[in-house]
């Protein structure tokens, strides 16, 4: 699945910035990476920025391999039935390790984030992540 917090951020970086990154602010690519952290700086607007503050994943210290699995476990779920309640906060909570309010806050941002007309950040790694792992099936 996703086996290191690194190949996460890896496969984050090749939907997010597919040509590298970009400043959030003025939409540059001149920017160059700080030494510790992975955070960037704008040569031009002097923001400094990182992977995952230009994402749903701005605002948590959960890891994204967390993130990565919640979410493939949800599209599974939601594959299996349409039903909103398949996945209850508790069922989800204990499958992952983490807390009924951390579990909460996940349901909420995949429902948002997936349902976007773009497939979401989300889903958009989890299938890059899938054809990368079956290229098989998607030489078609």
């Amino acid at each position: 699945m996703f086996p290191e917090e690194a190949v996460c951020e890896a496969k984050l970086s090749e939907v997010v910035w597919p040509n590298g990154p970009r400043c959030p602010r003025c939409g540059t690519s001149r920017v160059y990476s700080l030494p510790h952290g992975g955070k960037f700086n704008c040569l031009f607007c002097r923001k400094q920025f990182s992977l995952r503050s230009v994402t749903v994943f701005r605002s948590t210290k959960l890891s994204l391999r967390i993130w990565f699995l919640a979410a493939e476990l949800f599209l599974r779920a939601h594959a299996r039935s349409r039903a909103r309640t398949l996945l209850t906060e508790e069922r989800f909570a204990k499958d992952l390790g983490v807390s009924r309010m951390t579990s909460r806050r996940l349901l909420a941002v995949f429902w948002d984030d997936l349902a976007r007309e773009d497939g979401g950040e989300l889903g958009r790694v989890l299938c890059m992540h899938d054809r990368t792992r079956h290229p098989e099936e998607n030489s078609s």
